[in-house]
């Protein structure tokens, strides 16, 4: 992995990591041995997030990095959230 690493623990998790600003590193990717995942932006928080059932949620950011539309698919049931500037629930479709 160019610009990155990858952490192999024992228990099976598994974490990656890129180099940003100055050298610093920010966590990327963690991965459970269960088959749970979380994908983080460069501001750490959470981008995309998988069960070890495979529901999953992914959360869609304005340039600022304000969380504007969640999707979570739990149980093939669909579910989009959308938040107004405030960070409020603004309205949410269910498919």
């Amino acid at each position: 992995m160019e610009g990155g690493y990858i952490l192999t623990y024992p228990d099976g998790k598994v974490q990656e990591y890129q180099s940003g600003y100055r050298g610093t590193l920010y966590l990327t990717r963690e991965e459970l041995p269960n088959g749970a995942m979380v994908v983080y932006n460069t501001n750490g928080k959470k981008l995309y997030e998988r069960d070890e059932q495979g529901n999953y949620t992914y959360h869609k950011t304005d340039s600022n990095g304000k969380i504007i539309e969640t999707t979570e698919v739990k149980d093939e049931v669909m579910i989009k959230t959308f938040y107004d500037k405030e960070g409020n629930i603004s309205y949410y479709v269910e498919g």
